[in-house]
């Protein structure tokens, strides 16, 4: 009976010392959980925190100073060729545009009678050597729906309804005033440098 009943007080003993140990290691087990779920949120919180140091340094410090930028290290001399035709009339700008004696056009964007547009100068922004802004300069009006006098829907001679194409080395192009003119610094300007054709067709 003694037997018994130390066997038993034994097996007390040891189910109380298995159910601590069982204890414990749920409490570590759950410890660590809490530990790790604490650690993610951390390590999540620094990464939050340092893509929004990058992000704001670059919106704030580098893209500024990007756009700041100018769009050429220094003075340029490029050279671009243009014709207009209206109805397929060539317009020859040397009749009443005198640029020379006007000064017709910007040291930036001009031409001299030769067909040429001539980009000079230092440039701030892309935006700068626009087509549209060289239009502008020689006091010739252009856009995607008109040309000099004629605008999209006007007749030509011939009853036909014309409307304002623009056509870079001969393909056409939808960019009208917004086309940036391209770098092209070749003395061979006929041949090497871009021929922008504007009809009004």
């Amino acid at each position: 009976m003694d037997s018994d009943q130390n066997l038993s007080r034994h097996g007390k003993k040891e189910l109380k010392i298995k159910q601590r140990e069982e204890n414990q290691i749920s409490k570590e087990k759950t410890e660590s959980s809490k530990k790790l779920k604490n650690d993610i949120t951390k390590y999540t919180i620094i990464a939050a925190v340092v893509l929004l140091i990058i992000f704001g340094g670059y919106y704030l410090i580098i893209k500024p100073l990007n756009d700041f930028k100018p769009y050429t290290s220094g003075f340029i001399h490029w050279h671009a060729n243009y014709e207009v035709y209206l109805c397929g009339e060539r317009q020859d700008f040397t009749k009443g545009y005198d640029f020379e004696e006007d000064h017709i056009g910007t040291l930036q964007l001009h031409t001299h009678n030769d067909n040429v547009i001539h980009i000079e100068d230092k440039v701030q922004k892309k935006e700068d050597i626009a087509i549209g802004h060289f239009f502008d300069n020689i006091r010739i009006p252009f856009s995607e729906t008109q040309i000099m006098n004629k605008k999209n829907g006007d007749l030509c001679s011939d009853g036909k309804t014309g409307k304002v194409h623009m056509y870079i080395n001969g393909v056409e192009n939808f960019e009208f005033r917004n086309f940036i003119l391209r770098k092209c610094d070749s003395s061979n300007i006929k041949q090497d440098c871009d021929k922008i054709d504007i009809k009004f067709e």
